[in-house]
C-alpha cells in the first residue's frame, strides 16, 4: 500500500500463469502466435516442444486478394473509417468505448463527410446509437469487401495480446491504418512508413484526420 502497487492483481496474474504453464507442462506440443510468448515458454518448459503459428489471413476470408493478389487502392471522396473486432473481447469494448469518447466526436467536427463503420461479431449487442457519422454493421459475410471500400482503418488497444489479425488483414486491403503502441507491438509495420503509431487520443485524432483528408498520405501508406 505504500509503494502504490496493487498486489491483489499481481497475485492474481502470477496464479494464471503458473496454470497456464501446468497445462503447457502436459502437452505434446504448445503453439504460440508470436515468438516472444514462445520464447517465454521454452525458457519456462525447455522439455517441451513450442512451435509459432504466425497470425496470417486466409483465401476464405479475403477470396479477391487470394485471387488477384495486392490491391491497388485508388483514393475516392469516401471518407470512411473502419473498425474490425470481435467484440466478445472485453479488450476490443474497452478500445470502442475510447475511441467513440476521445476521438470520434473531433473526427465529426474536422473531418466533412467522415463516417465511422463498427464492424464484428458481438457489436451488435452493444449500446450504440447509430446516426450520420456512426454506422454498426456487426457481423458480415465478407471482412474483405468492407475493407476495399473503406478510407482508413483503426486498430486501439490498450490491454490484452490476442491476434493482432486486424492490421493484418487492413495491410492486405491496401487500407492505411492508425494504431495504439500496444496495438502494433511485435508486427514488422514501420511508423509512418506503413502505419501511423499514436500514442494519445491528441494524436490518434491527427492521424485519422491525416489519412482522411490527404490522398497522397493514405495511398502511400496503403
Amino acid at each position: 500500500a505504500h509503494t502504490g502497487i496493487a498486489v491483489r492483481p499481481l497475485i492474481e496474474h502470477a496464479a494464471v500463469g503458473l496454470l497456464e504453464l501446468l497445462y503447457a507442462s502436459k502437452a505434446d506440443t504448445v503453439q504460440c502466435v508470436s515468438h516472444p510468448d514462445a520464447a517465454t515458454i521454452a525458457r519456462c518448459l525447455p522439455r517441451t516442444p513450442v512451435a509459432t503459428v504466425e497470425t496470417g489471413l486466409s483465401a476464405i476470408e479475403f477470396p479477391r486478394l487470394a485471387r488477384d493478389g495486392p490491391v491497388q487502392r485508388q483514393p475516392g471522396t469516401a471518407r470512411e473509417l473502419v473498425f474490425v473486432a470481435y467484440f466478445g473481447s472485453a479488450n476490443n469494448v474497452d478500445a470502442l468505448s475510447w475511441f467513440l469518447r476521445e476521438v470520434h466526436p473531433e473526427l465529426c467536427r474536422r473531418v466533412p463527410g467522415y463516417r465511422f463503420v463498427v464492424i464484428g461479431r458481438g457489436s451488435a449487442a452493444l449500446d450504440l446509437k447509430p446516426d450520420a457519422h456512426l454506422e454498426v454493421r456487426g457481423e458480415v459475410e465478407s471482412i474483405e469487401e468492407h475493407l476495399l471500400r473503406a478510407a482508413a482503418a483503426i486498430a486501439p488497444a490498450f490491454s490484452g495480446a490476442g491476434f493482432r489479425g486486424k492490421i493484418v488483414q487492413y495491410a492486405a486491403a491496401a487500407l492505411p491504418c492508425v494504431a495504439s503502441p500496444l496495438a502494433a507491438d511485435g508486427l514488422a509495420f514501420v511508423d509512418r512508413e506503413s502505419i501511423l503509431i499514436a500514442g494519445d487520443a491528441r494524436s490518434f485524432i491527427d492521424d485519422c484526420c491525416a489519412l482522411l483528408g490527404s490522398d497522397d498520405l493514405n495511398t502511400r501508406l496503403g
